[in-house]
């Protein structure tokens, strides 16, 4: 019994190693030959993703298509190139129209990357050189997320009725991606608003609970 337990372990030692070598060469198959069901059934993905998930997956894909049409420039298929570009910036509207303050990080991160490794390749058509101006202003939008949130998170500590003034701060008005995160702001300050009328409740009815110090 114990050979035989040996034998498996033994067994699974040689055998994992082949197999995560095949998956990780189907893998870069797939990559290289992005297209036609592949891009099918991923775009079914993308009908069933919401938020945050949809940025990633939309994300996912567009790398797809940027590697895709990398091999497809080297292989001299200027069809493919062309399918692949306009898959890539097709996903990259949906990146720019969604990303939150969850998902921005990444987008930043993913676009920089993208940018690097095509100005690494040589003689690539001119249709890359607009899709890297595509890219950075994703990358840009990621940053006026973040920028747009700090600001209305010091404006909040400010003054919470100018915030929601403001159209960029408040939940009902602001960016669709932002509406979250702001409203959890919004409750905060409220939640803070009620908290000090208490305290100073409080001190009215019985002065000998007040706390000067806050």
């Amino acid at each position: 019994m114990k050979k035989l337990v040996v034998l498996f372990f033994i067994g699974i030692f040689f055998i994992l190693p082949l197999v995560l070598a095949e998956e990780q060469v189907q893998n870069e198959a797939q990559v290289q030959t992005y297209s036609g069901f592949n891009r099918f059934v991923d775009n079914v993905k993308m009908v069933f993703s919401f938020g945050d998930n949809k940025v990633r997956l939309a994300s996912e894909i567009r790398e797809k298509e940027v590697y895709s049409a990398i091999n497809n420039v080297k292989t001299g298929d200027e069809e493919g190139v062309e399918k692949n570009l306009e898959g890539a910036w097709k996903k990259l509207q949906t990146i720019q129209e969604k990303v939150s303050l969850d998902t921005a990080d990444e987008v930043m991160e993913s676009s920089k990357e993208i940018r690097e490794d095509i100005v690494v390749e040589e003689n690539l058509p001119k249709g890359f050189e607009v899709y890297v101006l595509e890219e950075e202003k994703t990358g840009l939008t990621a940053v006026l997320t973040e920028k747009t949130y700090e600001y209305c998170s010091e404006l909040a500590k400010e003054d919470f009725a100018l915030m929601l003034k403001d159209e960029e701060c408040n939940p009902k008005t602001a960016p669709e991606p932002l509406k979250k995160d702001l409203e959890k702001l919004k409750d905060l300050q409220e939640r803070m608003f009620v908290k000090l009328m208490l305290e100073i409740r409080s001190c009215i009815d019985d002065p000998g609970t007040c706390n000067c110090e806050n």
